[in-house]
């Protein structure tokens, strides 16, 4: 997001001088600063500068402390934050279930050289990477549920009000790629599931990889 200066144009001098604006504030048409957009902890300490009788340590107080601020609270970066801890998570659990599965499944072999049955092998094998895929389709609609309980994160067109489930529904349907067409994410949240498509791509090829590896390894030895 960039950050360009700008002039409230106020009824008092004191209440004009250069600021960062994020986006979040306007001007109403009496030329008043109109702050209702504004996080609440931003918006009184924004109010309390637009009343500081000092020019100077307003637009220093603005530019260097409010400013950032306004940043960090702003729905675009929530939506990068919360999407870049959702796909970092999902990366090491899924590296950890293939370590873990593939660590165990060297050790059956050493144990079970000699033994042709490799039918709960496989099926572990499968259940176990299984389970991670859902997993990960529930930490993704998480992470949409509680985005979308808050205001000016963006919708999902298809529910008027979503819960939990639903937001798992949709997480289930952008992390397959499958679009079913009756959802579709609206406002920031685009950027969450637009990544979830991608990271939900390389995960299942991922595990298919792993799949024919084990496969190999078990049905080879025959």
């Amino acid at each position: 997001m960039l950050l360009s200066p700008i002039v409230f144009s106020c009824t008092s001098p004191c209440l004009c001088f250069p600021v960062f604006s994020t986006g979040f504030f306007s001007t109403a048409d009496n030329g008043s600063t109109d702050l209702e957009g504004l996080p609440p902890g931003s918006r009184q300490l924004l109010g309390m500068a637009l009343r500081c009788p000092h020019n100077d340590f307003s637009m220093r107080f603005i530019q260097g402390v409010l400013a950032p601020m306004l940043f960090w609270e702003a729905p675009e970066f929530i939506v990068v934050a919360v999407t870049a801890i959702a796909v970092g998570t999902v990366i090491v659990f899924h590296y950890e279930v293939i370590n873990r599965t593939n660590s165990w499944y060297r050790e059956r072999q050493r144990q079970t050289a000699h033994d042709i049955r490799h039918r709960p092998t496989m099926l572990l094998v499968m259940f176990v990477l299984l389970f991670a895929h859902v997993a990960e389709i529930w930490l993704f609609g998480a992470s949409y549920w509680v985005l979308l309980s808050m205001e000016g994160y963006g919708s999902i067109n298809g529910y008027p009000e979503v819960d939990l489930l639903d937001a798992v529904y949709f997480s289930a349907a952008t992390y397959t790629t499958v679009g079913w067409g009756d959802l579709a994410a609206a406002g920031h949240i685009r950027f969450l599931a637009g990544t979830e498509a991608l990271v939900g791509f390389m995960m299942i090829t991922w595990s298919a990889s792993f799949s024919y590896l084990i496969m190999v390894r078990t049905w080879g030895a025959d």
